[in-house]
């Protein structure tokens, strides 16, 4: 278990949900290391589009 506090770098946009949500397919076996890390790229720049574009 880890121990302390993680936080995740301050952006004007909330990614925390996208790291959840690919964490937890890692730990089900739902998504390989490399579908995680693709994922998590993608969903993270549609969300930087989408708040760039707002």
């Amino acid at each position: 278990q880890a121990k302390g506090v993680s936080n995740l770098w301050s952006t004007p946009y909330d990614y925390a949900p996208i790291f959840d949500d690919v964490v937890n397919k890692i730990i089900k076996g739902e998504y390989s290391a490399q579908q995680a890390q693709d994922a998590a790229v993608t969903e993270t720049q549609d969300l930087i589009i989408k708040y760039l574009s707002a």
